[in-house]
C-alpha cells in the first residue's frame, strides 16, 4: 500500500511546533515517500519526489514565531540568466529537483520505541555504488492510545538537521568521504560552467575551473580549437587570470560568483584592449557554489541527501564557511570537514580570506534526538593553546606529521611571552604537537599529546645543544575550562599556572 507521509513535530531543544492553519501547505511541500508493506512487522521506504523547499509552519520553539525548516535534497539553486515575469514562480521551479530513489532494505517496526535509519539507494545504483545511499531518513516506531492500541505509528523524519546558532550566515557543503581535511580554497567553484549566450561558432559559451598545483585553473576551448589556460588570482572582488593559448597571450578573464543570482558573472578582454566586455552569466550543474545551501542565523536545514562529489567514502561530512555576501571582509575559507553520523563536539576554525582579521571559532555539537541527528553550530572556544612564558627563548611548534617543506603544513613561531590558540590544522593527523627551541635543531624536538586527558601535568622539557644536562624550558599541560594549555616556562620561574597571569602574554595570530 502507498500513502503520503504527513507532517509531525520534530523533537529538539525547546520542541518543534506546527501551526494548525499551515498544515495543508506543509503537506504540499513535503517530499513524497512511498511505503510498501513487506510483512507484518517490516516496511520498505523509497523517495518518489524531493525538492529544495521551505516547510512553512515549522518552528524551533513555541516562542520563535513560526520559523522555517529548509529541506535540502542535494539540488541546485541556480537561477536562470533571464528573469522570468513571475520571479517567485521562477525561483520555485528552479529549486525543484526530481530525486526518485530505489527501495530501502526492510526495516523492523515490531518494537515500540525503536528508531532506525532508512538508507535509500540510487535507483540505477550498480554493484559498486549501491553501498552508498542516495538519501537517508530517520524512522521511529510509537504506539497509539485506545482505541488504536493495536496500531503502530511509524514516523519518517529528516535524518540530519543543521541548526545555525552562530552570529553569521553559514554556507554548508555536504559530502561523503573518508578524509576530514578542509576543501581547498575556492574548490566550491570547481566544475563546468555554461551560458545561454552563444559564441561565434553558434555553440553555448563554456569554460571549466579545475584544481591545480598553482591554484584554481581556467580552461576553455577557442572557436579555432585552441586551448586557453589561465590561473585565477584574487583582485578586489574579482578572480582574474591572464589567459595563454597556442604559445601566446590571448587576453584576460575575470569572474565572481553572485550568490543572490546563483551564477557566475564573467567578462573578458582581448590582448591589448583596455576595456572589459559586457558581463555574461554562467551556471554550473556540478560546482558546489551552485548547490551548497546557506543557513541564516536562527534557522535550520534538513539534509536529506549527500551529492556525489567524486570523493567516494562512507562518512557523511559537512564543511562550513562564512560566504561574506553582506560584508566581503567577513568571508572565510572552508573549515575542516566534520563527520555528522556520530554524537560529539568539534571545534572549527574559520580563517578570513583577507588574511588580516583573526580566525573565528565555531562549535559543532552533534546531538541525537529520536532518529534525527541535530548538528548545532554556535560560537566556540579554542580547544588548544601554547603559552611561551620564557623571558629568553623563542619556540617553534607544529603538528606531528605535517609536511612543512611544501608550504601546506603550518609551523608557529612563539617569541617570549606569546600565546598561540589553535585548532589542529590537519584532522587526519595525530593530535600531537612538536615543539623545539628555535636554533636548537630538529634533533631536540619534544612531543606533546594534547588530546590525552591523562597526560596532564609535567611534560617533556626542551633542551638546547651543549646544555643537555639542564633543561632550557619546562613544559606543563593543564586543562583550563574547555581549553587544554601547554605552558613552556624558564626552569627558575616556578610552576606555571595558566589560571593566573604571572607575566604579560600577547596573542600570536
Amino acid at each position: 500500500d502507498r500513502e503520503q507521509v504527513r507532517a509531525v513535530p520534530i523533537p529538539a531543544v525547546g520542541g518543534w511546533a506546527t501551526a494548525a492553519e499551515t498544515v495543508a501547505s506543509v503537506m504540499e511541500d513535503l517530499p513524497q515517500l512511498a511505503l510498501m508493506r513487506v510483512s507484518s512487522e517490516q516496511i520498505q521506504v523509497r523517495l518518489l519526489e524531493g525538492a529544495t523547499k521551505s516547510l512553512a509552519g515549522w518552528s524551533w520553539s513555541q516562542q520563535s514565531g513560526g520559523g522555517e525548516l529548509q529541506a535540502w535534497w542535494g539540488g541546485s539553486h541556480t537561477k536562470t540568466a533571464e528573469p522570468a515575469a513571475d520571479a517567485e514562480q521562477s525561483q520555485e521551479e528552479s529549486l525543484c529537483q526530481s530525486h526518485e530513489t530505489g527501495w530501502s532494505s526492510p526495516l523492523g517496526v515490531g518494537i515500540l520505541g525503536s528508531t532506525g535509519v532508512a538508507e535509500l539507494p540510487s535507483p540505477d545504483a550498480g554493484i559498486i555504488s549501491s553501498s552508498l545511499p542516495a538519501a537517508e531518513v530517520g524512522v521511529s516506531v510509537a504506539g497509539l492510545p485506545a482505541p488504536f492500541e493495536r496500531t503502530k505509528l511509524v514516523t519518517v523524519v529528516p535524518r540530519y538537521v543543521v541548526r545555525n546558532q552562530f552570529d553569521h550566515a553559514l554556507e554548508i557543503w555536504p559530502s561523503r568521504g573518508t578524509s576530514k581535511r578542509a576543501p581547498m580554497p575556492l574548490s566550491h567553484l570547481v566544475g563546468t560552467w555554461t551560458s545561454e549566450v552563444q559564441g561565434e561558432d553558434g555553440q553555448d559559451l563554456a569554460f571549466s575551473l579545475v584544481r591545480s598545483d598553482e591554484g584554481l585553473a581556467y580552461h576553455a576551448t577557442q572557436t579555432d580549437g585552441t586551448r586557453a589556460v589561465g590561473y585565477l588570482r584574487a583582485s578586489d572582488l574579482w578572480l582574474e587570470a591572464e589567459v595563454l593559448g597556442g604559445g601566446q597571450g590571448l587576453g584576460s578573464v575575470r569572474m565572481r560568483f553572485d550568490r543572490e543570482q546563483g551564477c557566475m558573472i564573467y567578462n573578458c578582454k582581448a590582448e591589448g584592449e583596455g576595456d572589459w566586455q559586457e558581463n555574461v552569466l554562467f551556471s554550473s550543474q556540478d560546482a558546489g557554489a551552485c548547490s551548497n545551501p546557506t543557513v541564516s542565523p536562527g534557522e535550520s536545514l534538513a539534509i536529506g541527501a549527500f551529492p556525489d562529489t567524486g570523493w567516494a567514502g562512507p562518512l557523511p561530512l559537512i564543511s562550513v564557511r562564512i560566504p561574506g555576501d553582506e560584508d566581503a571582509s567577513l568571508e572565510t575559507g572552508w573549515s575542516v570537514q566534520v563527520p555528522i553520523s556520530a554524537v560529539g563536539d568539534s571545534a572549527l576554525a574559520l580563517k578570513p580570506t583577507d588574511g588580516a582579521s583573526p580566525p573565528l571559532v565555531v562549535r559543532a555539537s552533534i546531538q541525537l534526538e529520536g532518529s534525527t541527528l541535530f548538528i548545532v553550530l554556535s560560537r566556540g572556544q579554542w580547544p588548544y593553546a601554547v603559552e611561551n612564558r620564557s623571558d629568553v627563548h623563542t619556540v617553534a611548534v607544529s603538528q606531528e606529521g605535517a609536511d612543512l617543506s611544501d608550504g601546506q603544513g603550518e609551523e608557529w613561531i612563539l617569541r617570549p611571552c606569546e600565546v598561540r590558540r589553535f585548532v589542529f590544522p590537519d584532522p587526519d593527523l595525530p593530535k600531537t604537537l612538536l615543539g623545539r627551541i628555535v636554533g636548537a635543531g630538529q634533533e631536540h624536538v619534544a612531543h606533546y599529546q594534547l588530546d590525552n586527558i591523562s597526560a596532564s601535568g609535567k611534560q617533556e622539557s626542551l633542551f638546547i645543544p651543549g646544555q643537555l644536562e639542564k633543561e632550557a624550558l619546562r613544559a606543563t599541560l593543564q586543562a583550563h575550562g574547555a581549553t587544554r594549555i601547554l605552558t613552556l616556562a624558564d626552569p627558575d620561574a616556578g610552576v606555571a599556572d595558566s589560571s593566573k597571569e604571572q607575566v604579560e602574554i600577547t596573542e600570536n595570530l
